[in-house]
């Protein structure tokens, strides 16, 4: 099993601690402006935000309509990565499944856009992801991007 697989089944809380932090609702500005140079720096412009905040853009359509619900399972590979291109976490050519109400709200939300044998990216703000925790590589209020192959559904 990936060695951060398991970072995807975790549910984080939100708790505020340290030193100077900024308020969610900065955060969540912050993660935005991130997002959006990223989405021109990286040629992304064609993809939209969810209206929970992800951004999601598919570069290859599936093979059917079917898309996942939160209650679904889903057999997927995925690259994920920081912003700077940093990879924490991928499944290479191996087929993982889980149910989507295990994951991080981002994977979550992002994944009800993708159809049966879809392509695309889902860019994750921190508050959907893992907020102001550090898990693994993953740092404290990190943006996280996610390649991804939706093969199967199972509902």
């Amino acid at each position: 099993m990936q060695k951060y697989l398991l970072l995807l089944f975790i549910s984080v809380g939100l708790g505020i601690s340290g030193c100077k932090q900024l308020t969610l609702d900065e955060q969540w500005d912050l993660d935005r402006q991130l997002i959006d140079d990223y989405v021109v720096e990286n040629g992304l412009e064609d993809g939209m935000y969810t209206d929970a905040g992800t951004y999601y853009l598919i570069t290859e359509p599936g093979t059917s309509n079917q898309k996942p619900t939160v209650d679904s399972e889903v057999a997927v590979t995925y690259r994920g990565t920081l912003l700077n291109g940093k990879e924490f976490d991928a499944s290479g050519s191996r087929i993982i499944s889980f149910g989507l109400w295990q994951v991080i709200e981002g994977w979550r939300d992002g994944m009800q856009q993708f159809t049966k044998g879809s392509t695309g990216i889902l860019i994750i703000p921190s508050a959907l992801g893992y907020g102001n925790q550090k898990v693994g590589k993953i740092k404290k209020n990190s943006v996280l991007v996610f390649e991804i192959e939706l093969i199967d559904i199972f509902n």
